[in-house]
């Protein structure tokens, strides 16, 4: 599976390509140098839409140029160009702010830690292990599947 890196202009892109499973790094605020040094240290594939950086030669064959300043023909040209395979038991399986992936945690552990009827009316609930945020099934995780039917047109 590929590792991914988005620069600053593709926010939304990153968090959509977490949101189905793809390990995608996030850049807010870092400088071109920065961000090819990281790609050169991890390995991962830069997806810009910024067209000087794409064409740096040190970036060959370790960067995508996306063209298309609206998310659902970003999400659309990250997916074919990469080749990548949106599996169902990889969505919604990383943390959403810091890309780790997510581990089941037992109910009990979460009591105080969610509202009251979350605990009562959810079965099943995940943490990240890096940011300690606490993810469950519920309307949100409906209206996101419903939004990526829209922008896959699937």
């Amino acid at each position: 599976m590929e590792r991914l890196i988005c620069d600053a202009m593709l926010g939304k892109l990153a968090k959509w390509l977490r949101i189905l499973g793809f390990d995608t790094l996030y850049e807010k605020e870092v400088e071109d140098k920065k961000l090819i040094e990281k790609v050169e240290k991890t390995g991962r594939i830069l997806l810009t839409a910024d067209r000087r950086l794409a064409v740096r030669k040190v970036l060959r064959g370790k960067v995508i140029l996306i063209n298309s300043f609206f998310l659902k023909e970003q999400l659309k040209e990250a997916i074919k160009k990469l080749h990548l395979e949106i599996r169902r038991e990889n969505l919604f399986s990383r943390c959403l702010i810091c890309n780790s992936p997510l581990l089941p945690v037992c109910k009990e552990k979460v009591k105080n830690r969610v509202p009251s009827y979350v605990y009562m009316t959810v079965s099943s609930f995940s943490i990240c292990p890096l940011c300690d945020k606490i993810y469950w099934p519920a309307t949100h995780k409906e209206r996101m599947i419903s939004r990526l039917k829209y922008l896959l047109e699937v």
